[in-house]
C-alpha cells in the first residue's frame, strides 16, 4: 500500500523556493530572483536562487522524506546506491553522480559560479560508519563533515596531484568516492566538491510552514493573522511560478509584490 501524501516531497520544495522568495524581500539579501524548477538544468534545478552580482546561483536539489514513512538517513554510503528508478540501466547514476552531472551541465548552460546545494530532512547522524575499499577497512565520516574536510584537504593542496592526507580514514574515502566515480576526471570532482553543500537534518513540511509565516512577520513587522494571508498569497503565486504558463521563469521581488498586493514601500499602519 502506496504511502499517503503524494504531494509533501513538491510542496517542501516549493517551500524551500518560497524561503528565498521572502527573504528577496528584503533588498540587503542580494537576491535578483528565484526560479522553481529551471528548464534548462538538470539534478540541481529544483529551487535556483540567482544573486544581483550577475555570478552566482545557488542550485537546490531538494529530498523530502515523509516522517510517518520508513525513516531514511542521508549517508555517504546511501549516496554511492545507484537508483534503479530508471528504466534503461544506462541512466542509472548514484545521487553522488547525478548532482556531480547537474552541476557540470548546469555550468556550461550558463557561465554562472553554480554552488549546488542538497537539502533534506533526511537524518545525517553524527557518527561515522564501517565501510570498506580495496580489501581495507576504514571509518566513514558523516557525508556533510566529508565534503567538509575534504574542501580544508582541497584548499591546502589544490588539485587531484596536489592532494595530501594527513588522515588516512579520509583518503579511504576519497578513493572510494573516486572508485565509483571512475568516469568523472578527479579534480572535476574537485572543482564540485569546493562549492557543494549538504543541509541535512532540516525542517519538516509543518515546521518550514511555520517558518515562512513567521519570516513574514518580521519581513512586514505584522501580527500572525497578516502574515498567514499574506502566505496564502505567495500559495498562489506558486500557480503561476511553478506551471508552464508563467511568463517568465525568473520570479523577482516585483513578482512577489505584484502577488502580496502592496507595494514596496509599505506602511506597517496598514497591517495593524
Amino acid at each position: 500500500m502506496e504511502m499517503p501524501g503524494a504531494g509533501n516531497a513538491i510542496l517542501y520544495e516549493w517551500y524551500v523556493g518560497l524561503e528565498n522568495v521572502i527573504k528577496m524581500l528584503n533588498p540587503d539579501s542580494g537576491i535578483r530572483c528565484v526560479i522553481f524548477q529551471h528548464d534548462e538544468y538538470d539534478t540541481v534545478d529544483d529551487v535556483v536562487v540567482e544573486y544581483t552580482d550577475g555570478n552566482v546561483q545557488l542550485c537546490y536539489q531538494v529530498k523530502h522524506n515523509i516522517e510517518t514513512a520508513e525513516n531514511k538517513s542521508l549517508t555517504f554510503g546511501s549516496m554511492l546506491e545507484v537508483s534503479t528508478r530508471q528504466k534503461n540501466p544506462e541512466n542509472r547514476k548514484c545521487l553522488f553522480e547525478a548532482l556531480f552531472k547537474g552541476w557540470k551541465q548546469a555550468c556550461a548552460a550558463s557561465g554562472f559560479l553554480i554552488k549546488p546545494i542538497l537539502s533534506s530532512n533526511r537524518k545525517v547522524y553524527d557518527h561515522r560508519a564501517g565501510r570498506h575499499y580495496d580489501g581495507k577497512s576504514y571509518s566513514a565520516y558523516p557525508i556533510d563533515q566529508f565534503v567538509s574536510k575534504m574542501q580544508d584537504v582541497i584548499a591546502a593542496t589544490g588539485t587531484e596531484e596536489g592532494l595530501a592526507f594527513e588522515d588516512k580514514a579520509l583518503e579511504y574515502q576519497w578513493k572510494e568516492l573516486c572508485s565509483v566515480l571512475s568516469t568523472v576526471d578527479p579534480n572535476e570532482l574537485i572543482a564540485f566538491l569546493k562549492v557543494f553543500q549538504v543541509k541535512g537534518n532540516e525542517r519538516n513540511l509543518d515546521e518550514m510552514k511555520r517558518s515562512l509565516i513567521v519570516a513574514l512577520c518580521d519581513a512586514f513587522s505584522c501580527e500572525e493573522g497578516v502574515a498567514f494571508d499574506l502566505f496564502s498569497k505567495l500559495l498562489f503565486g506558486l500557480t503561476e511560478w511553478t506551471t508552464t504558463g508563467r511568463k517568465s521563469r525568473e520570479v523577482t521581488i516585483e513578482d512577489a509584490y505584484t502577488v502580496l498586493g502592496i507595494g514596496e514601500d509599505v506602511d506597517e499602519r496598514q497591517h495593524r
